[in-house]
């Protein structure tokens, strides 16, 4: 479902419609309504990833609208999510009106499932023409379909076929600017949004596009400024905040982060939201709130292994901050059970060694560590991770030990983010030429990351000054470079 259909869902016409709905089932009054307003709450339920709801919302549009298409259509599309597409043909098949558009448009996704896109295309073709209505709202939606599916260059022509028979149709800047989003040209889409908003400053879906552009291409500062266009008019915009809890984090300003993904969340409750907002908190050292965001994810993930497995190697991660090394095992028993290839199995490794140095089982923990870079084709990421859960448990030598084979590793950057972990290692130890070294190269090759862990050694200093204020420090006075 695309954001501007979820959008309808904060549409107040839809909440009084759901409050009637909700509040009619709470009281067991009941429920007699519109098989499209039915079937719009199943949608949201469904968006909200509360598929019992869902379910009990459209067997009631069903049972009182039982010809009406809508209903129909969205238990065929359910089953097709579900993989079971033999049924989604038979449900399509059997509804009355095979002239519907909503019906065409199943029609085509269904084909679309199929990996059969040329035929999805013909399928809309033929019907576009022979289409009672406007053609241009058919095409339209029929380029929303593709989208869907990412099939960009369906997507495309059929964007031109709009523009060329309706270039004033409402949408279609907003559209083709999407279309340039997706394909990764965020320079052109910038160029059309911000046409737009020449036009119309009060257009917050281009706002938001415009700062998820900005995003794309990593300018977060001008993402920032966007977004809060787009809350100065409407400050309950839920792409808005967000898309501002996701650039608040990528600039590390965690707390920040962490304020709007709770708002976001309070809005609506997602997986990928609570994940992102447990991170945030790990990063400002409240394990306690993370490992509650995490489970919160855990609970609404629907059956997908692989988001699951990256789940629960967080909360393993977390549990084992916390010292609850059992519930990190129990963690740990439930990524292995589920892992079904050899970069997760190696990942595993890692983590598991991770939990046992963090946990006072330094043997256990080399075993594993061990294991992991005899398996690793590429062992330059499992070597950092490694040497960094040295650093972290204050082993300083191992970690030194361990995290100089990537310091000599030319235009690496991985090996670049060793550098300033290799320099503070050897600021531990004692080290003062290899702290000094690593340091400066640490200044040159990985800036960011640099300034993040030197922040309270040299407050307000910039990155690449760091290594002069160290010298200083140590010599009484700055290097003559």
């Amino acid at each position: 479902m695309r954001e501007e259909d979820i959008s309808y869902f904060n549409n107040k016409e839809f909440k009084q419609i759901l409050h009637a709905y909700e509040d009619a089932r709470k009281h067991g009054q009941s429920i007699y309504m519109d098989a499209d307003e039915l079937t719009d709450i199943a949608e949201y339920y469904m968006v909200n990833s509360q598929e019992d709801k869902a379910n009990e919302a459209i067997s009631l549009a069903v049972s009182l609208h039982p010809d009406s298409v809508d209903p129909q259509v969205f238990l065929s599309r359910q089953e097709m999510f579900n993989n079971r597409m033999d049924r989604a043909y038979e449900i399509c098949n059997a509804i009355p009106n095979q002239d519907d558009r909503e019906v065409k448009f199943l029609r085509a996704e269904l084909l679309i499932r199929d990996e059969r896109p040329a035929e999805a295309e013909l399928l809309l073709q033929a019907a576009c023409e022979c289409s009672n209505e406007e053609q241009d709202h058919f095409i339209y939606d029929s380029i929303g379909i593709f989208m869907d599916y990412m099939l960009w260059d369906y997507a495309e022509s059929w964007c031109m076929r709009l523009k060329h028979i309706a270039p004033q149709y409402k949408g279609l800047p907003e559209i083709e600017a999407e279309i340039k989003m997706c394909t990764g040209d965020y320079d052109s889409a910038i160029d059309i949004l911000n046409g737009i908003l020449d036009i119309n400053s009060y257009n917050s879906q281009a706002w938001n596009m415009l700062a998820e552009s900005y995003f794309s291409k990593g300018t977060f500062e001008e993402a920032i400024e966007a977004c809060q266009f787009a809350l100065a008019i409407n400050e309950d915009d839920f792409k808005a905040i967000s898309t501002l809890a996701d650039c608040y984090y990528h600039t590390s300003s965690f707390s920040k982060a962490h304020e709007y993904y709770e708002k976001a969340l309070m809005m609506r409750q997602d997986d990928a939201l609570y994940h992102m907002d447990a991170v945030s908190l790990f990063q400002m050292g409240e394990f306690e709130q993370a490992l509650v965001q995490l489970k919160k994810a855990r609970e609404i993930i629907e059956d997908d292994p692989e988001k699951e497995i990256y789940v629960a190697m967080q909360l393993a991660t977390v549990a084992s901050k916390l010292h609850l090394f059992d519930e990190a095992m129990s963690y740990l028993k439930r990524v292995k059970s589920l892992i079904r290839d050899k970069r997760g199995l190696i990942d595993y490794e890692v983590l598991y060694g991770q939990v046992m140095l963090e946990n006072g089982f330094a043997d256990k923990a080399r075993e594993h560590f061990e294991n992991a870079l005899t398996k690793c084709e590429d062992t330059d990421k499992a070597v950092l991770v490694i040497g960094i859960a040295y650093y972290e448990q204050e082993h300083y030598r191992m970690a030194a030990e361990i995290l100089s084979k990537l310091a000599d590793k030319p235009d690496s950057v991985t090996a670049n983010f060793a550098l300033p972990y290799l320099a503070l290692c050897h600021m531990k130890l004692e080290n003062t030429e290899l702290y000094l070294k690593y340091l400066r190269l640490a200044t040159t090759h990985c800036t960011e990351l640099t300034a993040q862990l030197f922040e309270e050694l040299f407050p307000g200093v910039q990155p690449e000054d760091i290594y002069y204020y160290a010298y200083k420090n140590i010599y009484g006075c700055f290097p003559n470079i």
